[in-house]
């Protein structure tokens, strides 16, 4: 839609389906780069693809599918 996050009207999903694939281990105190990307959409879902790197080392993949719910699932 080309909008601003935090834009009106608020849109609200929830995970419908979520995978990550480990490729390798790290040490708990180095810093890591997440790069996302929008895979597909419509007006129901969106897929993202994440990477999580660092010094251009890939230690994990993940993707998620985020499903449309009304507002009032949030209590709004």
């Amino acid at each position: 839609e080309n909008r601003k996050i935090g834009s009106i009207p608020l849109l609200c999903f929830v995970t419908g389906k979520l995978s990550i694939r480990y490729r390798r281990l790290i040490s708990i105190n180095t810093r890591l780069k997440m790069e996302a990307l929008v895979k597909s959409t419509t007006k129901e879902r969106l897929v993202i693809t994440c990477d999580l790197t660092t010094n251009d080392r890939l230690f994990a993949q993940g993707e998620v599918e985020a499903v449309k719910v009304p507002l009032s699932w949030m209590g709004i």
